[in-house]
């Protein structure tokens, strides 16, 4: 007769360095569905997405009226006030491709030039 054996805990891994979530972005941007960063919600920031624009780091939280370039140490700042990012697919958030690749400056322009109809002969 055997000795009933002990149930095995799962041993907890450290999560994933920043590092390496960020090779998994970089030159993905082509791909249908690019994998992005997830930053969690909290008391005082809108749940935040990171992606890869031709290997330059965009942040944007879900409130923003348009993204923000974002280095290395700067996501360090995020994981302090937010906590590891989540590695997901862009299609998984609430953003899509436009969110990171319209420009701010080109909107305003766009929305202050008069429409061609309007003009009067």
């Amino acid at each position: 007769m055997r000795a009933p054996t002990e149930a095995q805990a799962p041993t907890p891994t450290d999560p994933p360095a920043l590092k390496a979530l960020l090779e998994q972005l970089r030159g993905q941007w082509h791909r249908s569905d690019p994998p992005a960063l997830v930053f969690d919600a909290t008391a005082t920031t809108e749940q935040g997405v990171v992606v890869a624009v031709d290997d330059e780091l965009r942040y944007r939280e879900l409130d923003a009226d348009d993204w923000q370039a974002v280095t290395r140490d700067g996501l360090y700042h995020h994981i302090q006030q937010q906590g590891q990012p989540t590695l997901t697919t862009l299609a998984e958030t609430p953003l899509t491709r436009k969110h990171f690749t319209t420009s701010p400056i080109g909107t305003l322009e766009s929305n202050l030039e008069p429409d061609s109809d309007s003009q009067s002969p």
